[in-house]
């Protein structure tokens, strides 16, 4: 289903005052731009292919981009990120499409994940990002600065993993649950990790938890 052009405006407009006004984020005309093209993309590609629940503009806005945007404050000065999981390129794209200096490489383990980031990386004019099928924990994984993770499971388990594709001093930055506290991580993973904080980000009445590990 097709969505007016309005509408996605005033969506990503709303989000990006909301993450101006919270001193998170500030997006240029031309970002605000390129994320509503990617929310359309999500819609007309992702969202049929089953690699999101977003079903409308405002899903998208609210619980891909803004959320994924959320995170901008700890990766600003970051040169490069990689997000392990990407799925339809959460929080990946977003944070690229606000961090232009910054290489990106996207992982994935999934065919159709990688097929909708080649089919929509181009279009949106993102030369700091790149694609990658792999399994991390299986293939070899390039190590960056800071690694991003908004997956689904066992926070300790997702860290262990990216914690093998982040160089000495760099950092993990995982997308958790509001209850999730740095003292339930366990000791498995914390052996290499000299730290581990939880942040609390709000925009739009919408907070979310980030735990940070440094390496």
């Amino acid at each position: 289903m097709k969505h007016r052009l309005a509408d996605w405006d005033r969506h990503i407009a709303t989000a990006a005052e909301a993450l101006a006004s919270g001193r998170i984020a500030i997006l240029t005309d031309g970002q605000r731009h390129t994320l509503t093209l990617f929310g359309q993309a999500i819609l007309e590609w992702a969202y049929p292919a089953g690699l999101t629940t977003a079903s409308e503009p405002r899903s998208v806005v609210d619980r891909l981009i803004l959320d994924s945007l959320l995170g901008y404050p700890l990766l600003a000065n970051r040169e490069s990120v990689t997000d392990i999981g990407t799925g339809p390129g959460i929080p990946g794209i977003p944070l690229a499409i606000a961090m232009p200096d910054a290489c990106f490489t996207l992982v994935d383990s999934r065919r159709k994940a990688v097929s909708f980031l080649h089919y929509v990386i181009p279009p949106l004019g993102l030369g700091n990002v790149s694609c990658l099928r792999a399994r991390v924990g299986h293939d070899p994984i390039p190590q960056s600065e800071a690694v991003v993770s908004r997956c689904a499971g066992n926070p300790q388990t997702i860290a262990g993993i990216c914690l093998t594709a982040v160089r000495p001093g760099g950092i993990v930055v995982l997308w958790v649950k509001s209850d999730l506290s740095a003292a339930s991580l366990g000791t498995d993973c914390l052996g290499a990790v000299s730290e581990v904080r939880t942040f609390d980000i709000s925009a739009m009445g919408h907070t979310r938890r980030l735990l940070m590990l440094r390496r």
